[in-house]
């Protein structure tokens, strides 16, 4: 007996979201909780640099200090350990899920487990589901991943890890903006190549590579907008 009238499609998009937005919120603890380690640190870093460590230890203010850093760091390691979880379970498993629908889903909170990592302020190891998400046969997934990117290469913070990540899939990124059959898709990924040339993203990559874009310019079966910001990315 059916337990529900609800498309299978729709049952697996509706719990993907519901668990990635709590993973959201339990990152976003997870952030305040690095900032409380951080802070406990260097105020204990304070007291050890005015005073002797042994004359430290008795300040109320220090034990005080090594309690709250102590808390933090424990809550942070249980909160990681249950985003790493719903990451390992459900988004990398969702993120190659049959139907379109639900892998947008899971590409739109890509970037909230991106943005948020222990020690870096990135986490490294995800930026490769954004590139894969580039090459999906659907548009809409590949546009989502594109703008996750355009909104990434914004952050100063993120940029010195981002280098890596550009190179390896520059390929890609070329033959998107080229020869996708998506207008929407092609200018997507231009503008989030202008945005990785004014970071210097692209200083490595030889001419050869991006003349691939450069002639989009002439290309009369692209748009007006493709090519107007072909001409920008060329400038």
């Amino acid at each position: 007996v059916a337990l529900s009238s609800m498309a299978v499609v729709n049952v697996r998009d509706a719990v993907t979201e519901a668990a990635l937005c709590v993973s959201r919120g339990v990152l976003q603890s997870c952030a305040a909780l690095k900032t409380e380690v951080e802070t406990a640190r260097r105020q204990i870093a304070a007291e050890e640099s005015t005073k002797s460590k042994s004359v430290a230890k008795q300040n109320p203010k220090y034990q005080f200090c090594l309690q709250q850093e102590a808390r933090a760091k424990k809550d942070l390691e249980a909160q990681w350990e249950l985003t790493e979880k719903v990451f390992n379970s459900i988004f990398v498993h969702r993120s190659r899920d049959f139907y379109e629908e639900v892998r947008i889903t899971a590409m739109r909170h890509l970037l909230t487990f991106v943005r948020f990592d222990p020690v870096h302020p990135v986490r490294v190891d995800a930026l490769k589901y954004l590139g894969w998400g580039c090459g999906d046969y659907a548009a809409a997934v590949r546009l989502e991943s594109i703008r996750a990117i355009q909104e990434l290469v914004q952050n100063p913070e993120a940029l010195p890890y981002l280098a890596t990540f550009v190179q390896h899939f520059a390929d890609r990124f070329i033959e998107i903006a080229s020869n996708d059959i998506d207008d929407n898709v092609c200018l997507a990924m231009i503008e989030a190549m202008r945005a990785m040339q004014r970071n210097c993203l692209l200083d490595t990559l030889s001419q050869d590579k991006l003349d691939g874009v450069d002639v989009i310019v002439f290309d009369p079966s692209a748009t007006l907008r493709v090519r107007q910001e072909a001409l920008a990315f060329v400038m």
